[in-house]
């Protein structure tokens, strides 16, 4: 079977369990569901059957190989299948040192993205989401689900709003459709160098909400900050911990006489920080979503403002009235409510001493 057919026979299979499909060369195509990685079948795949598979003019076309090494042995990629229910991201990259072998990582996902109460989202994202200018950011690890809550949010939007909605992604995921907003999606780097310069651009283009895929550098920061500053309503995604790790991550872009100009305006222009992890259920055949969310009262800004990071923790723990609550409140929760393993909540909790202390 050419790897294209496997590829879709598996996503037509396990449309809901199956989240992530990993090739390798000389071995057997292998699935990620929430109860961990198995083998498809014995059949074991072959460079040639990559090359062809990235040869496709849907996927990587003819040029995909010198694309590879240009950007540094890998890059990524977003694909609709033929059914239109579903869309893919490819992750090719090389390994195995002086072999130079071809890998593949696979993520599935809907071509439509989800509401947020499908997500498992807390109400307290659509009211955040309901702001006219300000930062929210959106944290957690690879793989956690943080594109998804980021479409979920501009689909919202996109249906109740009338914007002008403008969206830096590497690479595209979610296809947005004009719907009472204005939709435009520019793809790193196929429509723009960086995130960085897209976002500066973006500024000239008269955007309402302005959405990035993610942060990672100075200059994006510099700009995004800019932005929520004059009026934007900005969503970014950032590969962090939790929301003390989040503020700190910005922060530390900055020191001398910068510094208390930032600490000043994160506090003024940030709105919130939601945190996420996917966490498995007790079944095992899906995966359930565990936050921390943060929002920017008075009092929490204070401590941005005065670089007193350490109280924020405290401050979202008794910050339920609200909508706040730490990683490990959650995960407490949902192991009440019998939807997770106590082991599965210690391995996505950043501090498992203190969710097993209160156990």
């Amino acid at each position: 079977m050419k790897l294209a057919e496997k590829i879709t026979d598996i996503i037509n299979k396990n449309p809901a369990a199956v989240s992530d499909i990993h090739v390798k060369e000389n071995y057997p195509v292998m699935i990620k569901t929430p109860s961990g990685f198995s083998m498809v079948d014995g059949e074991k795949i072959s460079k040639d059957d990559i090359t062809q598979f990235m040869g496709m003019p849907s996927i990587g076309g003819k040029s995909w190989y010198a694309r590879m090494n240009e950007e540094g042995g890998g890059f990524s990629l977003a694909h609709t299948m033929h059914n239109d229910t579903s869309r893919i991201r490819v992750s090719v990259y090389e390994e195995g040192g002086e072999e130079k072998n071809i890998a593949l990582a696979i993520r599935i996902q809907p071509v439509a993205p989800p509401s947020s109460e499908q997500l498992g989202l807390p109400p307290i994202i659509r009211t955040l989401s309901r702001k006219s200018k300000g930062l929210l950011i959106i944290a957690g690890p690879t793989g956690s689900g943080k594109t998804t809550t980021m479409a979920s949010i501009i689909d919202q939007i996109n249906t109740q709003r009338s914007l002008h909605i403008l969206a830096i992604e590497q690479p595209i995921e979610y296809i947005h459709k004009n719907k009472k907003s204005l939709i435009s999606q520019r793809e790193v780097p196929s429509n723009v160098n960086s995130f960085g310069k897209g976002l500066e651009s973006a500024l000239r283009h008269n955007p309402d909400v302005i959405a990035i895929g993610e942060v990672m550098d100075k200059e994006t920061v510099d700009t995004m900050l800019r932005a929520s500053d004059s009026g934007h309503f900005v969503m970014a995604t950032m590969h962090t911990r939790n929301c003390e790790d989040t503020i700190n991550r910005l922060l530390s872009f900055y020191s001398g006489h910068e510094l208390p100009q930032k600490l000043n305006l994160i506090s003024s222009t940030l709105i919130g920080i939601v945190v996420q992890t996917l966490v498995p259920e007790k079944e095992g055949t899906k995966n359930c979503l565990a936050t921390e969310i943060m929002v920017n009262t008075k009092a929490i800004a204070g401590f941005i403002r005065k670089n007193e990071l350490h109280n924020i923790k405290n401050m979202i723990s008794q910050g339920k009235s609200e909508g706040m609550h730490t990683l490990n409140q959650c995960l407490r929760q949902m192991i009440a409510d019998k939807k997770i393993a106590a082991e599965s909540a210690m391995r996505a909790s950043y501090d498992d001493d203190e969710l097993r202390s209160t156990l």
